[in-house]
């Protein structure tokens, strides 16, 4: 960021710094339904944090009535009997009368009408979920979430053999039941356990967990009456699989043909930790399970790569944007806070793009996030160096004050001070919010470290302990 006499610096507070969307209009995004990836006739769309499906598409996929009539801008969907009238701009309409929520807006985009691919899940009674790092909706069925699991206190340590010796819900068999499901998927994504059928299926979970700490905490899902495919995720599973992943707090997942008589198959998560847990019915077929760290207290942090798209920001010496330095931090910083499972994040950007200024602030203030920390490197018409932290709410302070002094501690550069300056896009940020200058990309020798990447491992670890510090979790 270049550095200004002081009226310039006041104005460029307000006109220097632009944020970045995650997505942009013509980014891909892929749709999976109960976690299998679809097929589109025009691909999704993802704009203003929404993602969009064209109108023709929701029919086809959802066995809807639908129309386009592009002179007039306008569209019409059928959904559960009732017509959604819709023009571009405009709130959709139902019988005459406006919808109350702006998120049944459309879009018109490629020769295609779009709406919001949230709406048409509320109406079919879907759930949908965002992967903004993938750029991956996900729709699944709505179901009630299970209370909280209850520990299984035993006087002895839960053994592997007792386990082997309950199956679960067989009790629950009618008498007269259908031909065996055949499980052909299980799959991790996120906190998300995916199990995918042939026909549909029951689920009985069991959570069980050792008080003594002899062995870890373990969800026991049984699928009664089901038998696996031959081949399950593409690999022959005969006698079973043990999916072994990277995961802060699922160690693996296990699966297998666990009775012939009756037909049970059985998958086990063995956890790292405590969790709570949902179990959701597929949209189709099969079923998903929600996972999240039992002592979870879901604190939001907003991490902005400042710049991006058409405002490179500072240019260095070597002639490298500022832009790339402050992405790949974000990223880091990201990536270091993941494993932890009281803390969720979102990145204003994750790629090159450009939007308007405003639109940082808002995505922590909509939210709501509990912090937010912009990420940048300096520039001067001199040679100087040094990292600068700047604040302007008074909420800020104390985040400013911690993170300065870790970054001086950890890069050894030196010290230009927190600075009280009314930068927009910490002024209208509500919550504690600061604006770090690393260094300096105009300085010979500390471009050459901004640059390096382990550097910037050093730097995004040092931006991630202060940030658990700041919210009391290191």
């Amino acid at each position: 960021m270049r550095k200004f006499p002081f009226i310039w610096l006041l104005l460029a507070s307000f006109v220097c710094i632009f944020p970045a969307s995650v997505w942009a209009l013509n980014s891909e995004v892929t749709l999976y339904i109960d976690g299998e990836e679809q097929e589109l006739q025009h691909p999704l769309l993802y704009e203003n944090q929404d993602v969009y499906i064209a109108i023709d598409t929701a029919a086809h996929l959802f066995a809807l009535e639908g129309s386009y009539e592009p002179a007039e801008q306008k569209a019409n969907l059928v959904i559960s009997g009732t017509t959604y009238h819709f023009q571009e701009s405009d709130p959709a309409t139902a019988e005459g009368q406006p919808l109350p929520d702006k998120d049944a807006q459309g879009i018109v985009a490629h020769n295609q009408f779009y709406i919001p691919l949230s709406f048409v899940a509320d109406k079919l009674a879907l759930r949908m979920s965002w992967d903004a790092w993938t750029g991956t909706a996900s729709l699944y069925e709505k179901s009630e979430p299970t209370r909280p699991p209850k520990p299984i206190f035993t006087n002895d340590p839960v053994t592997e053999q007792e386990l082997d010796s309950k199956v679960l819900g067989v009790d629950q068999l009618p008498f007269n039941w259908r031909d065996p499901a055949q499980v052909t998927r299980v799959s991790l994504e996120g906190g998300r356990l995916s199990v995918q059928t042939n026909s549909p299926v029951e689920v009985q979970p069991l959570y069980l967990a050792d008080p003594g700490g002899d062995h870890a905490d373990r969800l026991v899902l049984d699928i009664p009456h089901a038998v696996l495919h031959g081949e399950v995720n593409g690999e022959s599973a005969d006698s079973g699989y043990d999916l072994f992943v990277d995961h802060p707090i699922i160690r693996q997942v296990r699966f297998a043909q666990f009775s012939q008589d009756p037909l049970i198959v059985r998958v086990v998560l063995d956890l790292k930790q405590p969790v709570t847990y949902q179990v959701e019915a597929g949209a189709q077929n099969g079923f998903a399970v929600s996972l999240q760290s039992a002592g979870s207290a879901a604190y939001r942090v907003v991490i902005d790569a400042g710049h991006g798209g058409k405002d490179p920001g500072a240019t260095g010496i070597s002639h490298r944007y500022e832009k790339e330095f402050n992405l790949n931090v974000a990223k880091k910083v990201q990536a270091a806070l993941a494993g932890h499972p009281q803390v969720s994040i979102r990145l204003t950007r994750d790629d090159d793009t450009y939007i308007t200024l405003e639109d940082r602030s808002s995505m922590a203030n909509d939210w709501p996030a509990d912090l937010f920390v912009s990420i940048h490197a300096n520039t001067f018409e001199r040679p100087i160096s040094g990292t600068e932290t700047y604040y302007w709410n008074e909420n800020s302070k104390a985040l400013a004050d911690l993170l300065h002094a870790s970054l001086i501690d950890a890069s050894g550069f030196d010290d230009r001070g927190v600075r009280k300056t009314a930068f927009k896009v910490v002024k209208e940020t509500k919550v504690p919010a600061v604006l770090l200058e690393i260094g300096y990309l105009t300085n010979a020798e500390q471009e050459q470290r901004l640059l390096d990447n382990a550097f910037q491992d050093l730097i995004a670890q040092t931006i991630a302990e202060g940030i658990l510090e700041y919210l009391n979790l290191s």
